[in-house]
């Protein structure tokens, strides 16, 4: 950080904001999957594919 840790420059709050983003995206892919990988457990099919859509939904988010 050019400007110290108190004072980021905004390339770097972006940047960190970004990564953050990044990171909750990721965890509600996991979660999806999870609830996913339950409701197979529980033959509850229509759960499935609307946690499949989700998935589907935040990794194309995450990806662009």
């Amino acid at each position: 950080m050019t400007k110290g840790a108190e004072n980021p420059t905004t390339e770097e709050m972006e940047i960190r904001n970004i990564k953050e983003d990044a990171i909750i995206e990721n965890a509600e892919i996991i979660a999806y999957k999870i609830c996913s990988q339950l409701a197979g457990k529980l033959n509850a099919q229509d759960a499935i594919s609307v946690c499949q859509q989700n998935t589907e939904e935040e990794v194309s988010c995450l990806i662009g």
